[in-house]
Order: structure tokens, then sequence, then C-alpha cells
């Protein structure tokens, strides 16, 4: 099966993958530091290599920062996927 998806939102779906799409250099690092996002989606029609290459490094360079409200956020993202629900009371700060 193929689908094409040129959003990402399609990565989402599949279970461990925390994909965003991105537009500039802050938010492709910020996405890793506070949702541990694992997955860079970058609009290949929309930005050039350059750019691209700049988001690359910034996510890459990245790391998880572990504090309890990241932690927590993350915690509620990986009962959703074990459980199919979303459970509120995790997710509060």
């Amino acid at each position: 099966m193929r689908i094409r998806c040129w959003s990402g939102v399609i990565a989402n779906k599949v279970i461990g993958i925390r994909a965003a799409l991105k537009h500039e250099v802050f938010s492709a690092h910020q996405g890793v530091e506070d949702d541990s996002m694992n997955v860079l989606w970058q609009g290949g029609r929309t930005i050039g290599t350059e750019l691209a290459a700049d988001f690359v490094r910034a996510f890459l360079a990245a790391k998880f920062t572990g504090s309890s409200r990241h932690k927590r956020r993350l915690d509620a993202i990986k009962a959703l996927e074990r459980n199919g629900l979303w459970d509120l009371k995790t997710t509060r700060s």
C-alpha cells in the first residue's frame, strides 16, 4: 500500500512516532526538547535545501529535556498508544 501525505500527519498514526511539520529552525529544535519529537517533517516544496539542512542540524542537536511537565506529556502519549484512550489525568501540569 502506498500512501502520500504531504503534511506528515500520517506518520503520527505509527506507534512510537512523534512527527511534526516544522517551518522554522527554533521549532525543529524545541519539538525534540519539549515533546520528544523523533521525526522531523519538512515541506519539500516550500523550503530550500539550505534551510532544510539548518532544520536537520537543529533537530539532530536537540535532546529531550525530561522535565516533569514534558515527561507527563510523553507518558500520556505512550498511554494513548497502548490503550487507545486519552487519559486527561496524566496530561495536567
